[in-house]
């Protein structure tokens, strides 16, 4: 088993080496593939704290209705700093998917969900 110390450093070297500005193709794709690796781990590890908080009773159906919340302030309108409280779902996924299958939310509350989407998008 890898010290979590060591794994911390080779983390953190791995990191400081997406930041370096380079103009080799070679060194650019070795920066994408960390960041993927990172994203990739940070999901996974996202994703199994979700199960263990579910399973334990401490994550309900309200954590994906303040997830779609913060879906909704994408599309416009009123409200805080959009930068400060964007969800970043469209990279995963096309929205409907993503309301359907991650959150699973029901039909009636995805076409709610639209139709504040549509009203938001008319304010801006």
């Amino acid at each position: 088993m890898t010290d979590l110390n060591d794994e911390y450093q080779e983390l953190n070297k791995r990191v400081w080496a997406l930041l370096k500005p380079t103009d080799s193709d070679r060194e650019r794709h070795e920066q994408i593939m960390v960041l993927l690796g990172l994203i990739q781990r940070i999901t996974n590890e996202l994703s199994a704290i979700k199960s263990v908080l579910t399973d334990k009773g401490m994550l309900d159906d309200s954590f994906n209705k303040v997830v779609a919340q913060k879906m909704l302030g994408d599309h416009g309108g009123p409200g805080p700093d959009p930068l400060e409280y964007a969800a970043y779902y469209p990279y995963l996924m096309p929205e409907q998917l993503y309301l359907k299958e991650v959150l699973e939310l029901s039909d009636e509350e995805i076409a709610d969900f639209n139709e504040r989407a549509q009203g938001r998008e008319i304010l801006t």
